[in-house]
């Protein structure tokens, strides 16, 4: 009986043995050290081995400092060009007009100050007040129209050479909203005419 007690006592040791090994080889290829304290009394263990898989810049928390010195170099590749305000292709200060095409003409002025563009105008035929908003981003014109009885237009049009077209969806201020088709042009209406 005490034989089998020996062997079996012999088997845990040496199985014992094997794990304890085993461990010691896995935790000489992953080098570990205690890093500083987080603040609360607790340390942490940090992997020094390089990251087999490559992914630890993908894991790592996005720096939003420079993030914007990150899409500037983008652009300057041209990766993102239309979506990070660059080169305009077209100035857009002046009289223009707006047409959409439910029936609606906006006569604006508009003023073009680095990549925003604004101004005021009328909407015509209603004769209502209208204010416009917008970016130009690369070749692409964002632009807001609100009227006085608060309905916005939101217009996305492309420059391609002198035609500016593209769609917008209109919402009103009774929740309803459509979209249509709309083409911008140079009027050759004045300023003082639109009492501006």
């Amino acid at each position: 009986m005490s034989d089998m007690y020996a062997k079996i006592l012999l088997a845990w040791g040496i199985a014992v043995l094997c794990i304890t090994v085993i461990a010691h080889s896995q935790s000489d290829a992953i080098d570990l050290r205690r890093t500083s304290s987080l603040g609360n009394g607790t340390s942490t263990l940090e992997e020094l081995q390089p990251d087999p898989l490559g992914i630890d810049v993908l894991m790592r928390t996005p720096d939003i400092e420079r993030t914007w010195e990150y899409l500037e170099t983008l652009q300057r590749w041209g990766y993102t060009r239309g979506y990070v305000p660059g080169v305009q292709t077209l100035r857009m200060d002046g009289q223009w007009r707006i047409s959409l095409s439910e029936g609606y003409t906006a006569e604006l002025t508009l003023f073009h100050n680095r990549d925003a563009i604004f101004g005021r105008g009328i909407l015509v035929p209603a004769s209502r007040s209208t204010y416009a908003t917008g970016q130009v981003v690369g070749s692409v014109v964002y632009l807001d129209l609100l009227t006085e009885d608060l309905m916005l237009y939101r217009c996305m049009l492309t420059i391609r050479r002198d035609i500016i077209t593209g769609s917008y969806y209109a919402f009103s201020p009774q929740g309803m909203m459509w979209s249509g088709q709309a083409r911008m042009e140079r009027s050759t209406a004045t300023a003082d005419a639109q009492g501006i």
